[in-house]
């Protein structure tokens, strides 16, 4: 029935107050549903940010133990027990991440301990390692070999290094998945060169996972990576396997045979100038190459019009090969050399020890991009090392000439030798002293940029090489002013004695003469009172002209740093430069502190002629002998062990105390006479006296004592120590002459 009239108004009116109502009700819920949707927004953000996995729980809980250590050891054998859960969890496909975090940063008692729970052989652990660019499939590549559980996604998914264990026939086999070279991330930076080394110097067998075919980036890498197993001498000879991937004839081996030789033949041209050969640190053979497919083809659906991809049977068949291969190299290089790790624990310790010293180093050693640049860097150097010799030269001879010219004028008194009158002078010398410098220092300049015009000379690596010229000119300024002071303080000294003996006299003979009827004792008596004033005068002259300890020990300091920037990063196998670090004041003081104990040993051990027959090794692996082990204390053992970290593959304390005990007798003492004789014979300022000192150094590194053991020892870390020891000796000694001097300067 149709609606009257009436209702038909009303229900008008209704729908139109719902209209308004609805409208009212929108326009007040449209804020809150604005508010609402970007919350939403915001959480499903930070949700994507967050990757919520095991591995990165795990990550945490080792954070937490490095932060509060004191939490795990609230709750009985909570340590061990996540410990054992860790290991678990490994086994199940989550690996170690044994070097994590931005800096990257290895040691984790926490890890150390999980490593005491895994599975090991009665034979020594392999070491794999794969390397290579971001996204090139690394961590899949591995899943597939050895059906671990790295963690794989497109981008960057590995930070630092991750290890897995695995087990093969009787052999326990450590994989390491490194994290991805050539990223824009780490562009610019030494990142890729460290970690090239560190798979080099740590793996039996370097998995080389390459998209492609062979690069000059890859070429690059490895040739910095020999230059750095040089210096850091590892005691293994990795074996490297180029995996190139995606390719589409898998039979076509030779063509990439030839690039691989192409690739070696670079490498040893590149290397002549280190005078070492690739075969002596790497194994690069020529059918060291494994060509994969694609893990997946993929068609276009002619009905429904879509690209679609499926797993191939092809990539399986190759992988299972890829294995095989695997296998063999690493059984046969194990067999070429002797075993470089005892256990898993061993190998941690060694794992440690190698990223922290490539993780110090680094900067100065593997800051060259290619071993050209490292070549160009030092001829460079050479070429600026020449020059600066010269300028020093004629530094030393016109400062000496200045000085001469100050010191004649004073002791012809033309001078008067009062202290505000002595600043002026002193004041004045430098003035001279600091333009003589700058001119020597400009023509320098002018020199070097006249013997470097060649083109292969990039403008970046001459600015580095002239950066290095200044230090070791303002060294000799240093040395020419610190003579200066010296000289001025000897002649100031002997005119006010002089000065000083007549004026004692002039008032003796003016109070007799003055008091004839005084008697003898009170005559005596301003005698001695006379007397007195003088010397206290005298005392505070030499007092203020005394050179503080602490300002001989940064003298010595700053010239060490000096050396270190010249002579770092330079071509010579082992060189000392390579291995030390720069030392700052206050890091100096806490090194001594922490060999306070050893240094007191060495310089308490009774020194004997160094004779084979003094030293046995038996017939059985790791098993030492020596005449020396009862001098060693435990504390001196305790630090050793925990904070030197020299030893690497020892757990018997008699051994370790055999070794150093050979040490403290047949190395230190003689280094100890060396540096005494260097700095009583030469002037502590002069920095040849500390090239000399670094130099014996160098050489009781490099005696049987130490080199016959070295696959027990952290070499690098001997090497830091003894130049801190080294540096003691000098500073020490320096001292001690400063304060004999003035104590005879005062009687």
């Amino acid at each position: 029935h149709p609606a009257t009239p009436k209702k038909s108004n009303y229900l008008s009116e209704k729908r139109t107050a719902t209209s308004i109502v609805q409208i009212n009700i929108n326009e007040l819920l449209k804020p809150k549903y604005t508010a609402s949707r970007q919350s939403i927004k915001a959480i499903e953000n930070k949700l994507t940010n967050i990757d919520l996995t095991i591995g990165l729980y795990v990550d945490e809980i080792l954070a937490l133990y490095e932060l509060l250590p004191s939490l795990f050891n609230n709750v009985d054998n909570l340590f061990d027990n996540i410990a054992e859960k860790m290991t678990q969890l490994m086994y199940k496909g989550y690996p170690f991440h044994i070097l994590r975090g931005r800096p990257l940063r290895c040691q984790s008692k926490l890890l150390q301990r999980c490593l005491n729970y895994v599975l090991q052989s009665r034979t020594p652990p392999y070491v794999l390692t794969v390397i290579g660019e971001q996204s090139s499939a690394k961590s899949s590549l591995l899943n597939a070999i050895f059906g671990c559980n790295f963690r794989t996604s497109s981008g960057r998914c590995t930070i630092g290094i991750y290890l897995s264990v695995v087990q093969w026939k009787s052999h326990t086999i450590v994989i390491l998945d490194t994290e991805g070279l050539l990223s824009l991330e780490e562009s610019g930076s030494i990142f890729d060169n460290q970690m090239v080394s560190m798979a080099m110097i740590t793996s039996h067998l370097v998995l080389i996972n390459h998209k492609g075919e062979f690069s000059t980036n890859l070429e690059h890498l490895i040739g910095m990576s020999f230059y750095a197993k040089l210096q850091i001498r590892p005691p293994l000879k990795p074996k490297l396997l180029f995996v190139l991937r995606d390719q589409a004839d898998c039979q076509a081996t030779n063509i990439f045979y030839n690039q691989l030789a192409k690739l070696k033949e670079n490498l040893y041209k590149d290397t002549k100038f280190l005078k070492a050969t690739i075969d002596e640190e790497l194994e690069i053979e020529e059918n060291n190459v494994v060509l994969l497919p694609n893990a997946f083809s993929s068609d276009m659906d002619p009905v429904l019009n879509m690209k679609f991809s499926w797993r191939n049977q092809t990539f399986p068949t190759e992988i299972i090969g890829l294995r095989d291969v695997i296998f063999r190299g690493l059984h046969e290089t194990s067999k070429k050399t002797e075993p470089a790790y005892s256990d898993m624990a061993q190998l941690y310790s060694k794992i440690y020890s190698n990223w922290n010293s490539i993780d110090k180093l680094g900067p100065r050693l593997l800051a060259c991009k290619t071993l050209s640049e490292l070549s160009i860097q030092n001829e460079l150097r050479d070429i600026a090392h020449e020059i600066v010799q010269g300028k020093n030269d004629a530094l030393l001879r016109e400062g000496q000439q200045q000085i001469n010219i100050v010191l004649t004028e004073i002791t012809a008194g033309k001078q008067v030798v009062s202290n505000e009158n002595l600043s002026r002078i002193s004041e004045g010398f430098q003035v001279t002293l600091n333009g003589i410098y700058q001119r020597f220092f400009n023509d320098a300049i002018h020199e070097f940029k006249q013997k470097s015009e060649r083109s292969c000379y990039l403008p970046e690596a001459k600015e580095k090489a002239i950066k290095l010229m200044g230090p070791p000119i303002k060294s000799t300024k240093y040395m020419v002013r610190a003579d200066f002071d010296d000289r001025l303080h000897s002649v100031v000294q002997n005119i006010r004695f002089q000065d000083t003996h007549r004026k004692l006299m002039h008032d003796a003979q003016c109070n007799f003469e003055e008091n004839k009827h005084m008697g003898i004792e009170e005559m005596q008596r301003r005698v001695e009172q006379d007397y007195e004033t003088a010397v206290a005068h005298c005392k505070n002259s030499l007092e203020s002209l005394r050179k503080s300890p602490e300002d001989i020990t940064q003298n010595v300091l700053r010239i060490y740093r000096n050396l270190l920037d010249r002579k770092a990063a330079n071509a010579t196998k082992g060189s000392i430069y390579n291995r030390v670090e720069p030392l700052q004041y206050e890091k100096y003081l806490n090194e001594c502190t922490k060999l306070g104990p050893i240094w007191n040993q060495m310089k308490n051990a009774p020194a004997r002629p160094y004779s084979g027959t003094q030293i046995r090794v038996s017939s059985r692996r790791n098993s030492i002998t020596t005449l020396s082990k009862k001098m060693i204390s435990d504390e001196v053992l305790d630090i050793i062990k925990k904070k030197c970290r020299w030893f690497t593959n020892m757990r018997s304390d008699s051994k370790v105390k055999n070794i150093l005990g050979m040490i403290c007798q047949d190395v230190s003492p003689e280094l100890n006479k060396q540096i005494l004789k260097l700095v009583h014979d030469n002037k502590y300022s002069d920095p040849q006296t500390l090239i000399a000192v670094l130099a014996n150094t160098e050489n009781m590194i490099n005696k049987e004592p130490i080199m016959n053991y070295d696959k027990y020892l952290d070499i690098l870390a001997i090497a830091n120590d003894f130049a801190v020891i080294s540096l003691r000796i000098v500073i020490d000694e320096a001292i001690r002459i400063e304060n004999e001097n003035y104590r005879t300067e005062l009687d």
